[in-house]
């Protein structure tokens, strides 16, 4: 007896969101700025003994500022392809094949989770 082979999921009809505790802010020029807290006790550790920062601030380029502004929870990740497709054309190419490894970066580092539409 054969199992039922479940159907293979497709990454572009994934449904990225932003992960509730990192805050941004769009910066003058456009582009977005995320704000992330060190918490955690060797974090605090070296805050207390090395004066390490308790923020991190990551400064997205354009491209990288216009997906996350794309992330709502609601657009897959083939939508959000189409949009940077007509917003950077060319110069974006490969869209799919980018938009995915910068996906996968963000979810590595707990800045969105993904989820099966």
């Amino acid at each position: 007896m054969r199992r039922k082979q479940e159907p293979e999921k497709n990454y572009l009809d994934f449904v990225p969101d932003r992960t509730a505790h990192i805050r941004w802010r769009r910066l003058d020029d456009g582009t977005v700025q995320l704000t992330i807290r060190r918490t955690g006790f060797f974090n605090r550790v070296s805050q207390k003994i090395f004066g390490a920062p308790e923020y991190s601030y990551i400064d997205l380029d354009k491209l990288g500022s216009f997906v996350w502004q794309q992330i709502d929870g609601v657009r897959t990740v083939h939508e959000i392809g189409q949009s940077v497709e007509g917003e950077f054309g060319e110069s974006a190419a490969p869209v799919y094949e980018r938009l995915a490894e910068f996906m996968k970066m963000l979810q590595n580092n707990n800045f969105i989770h993904i989820k099966n539409s």
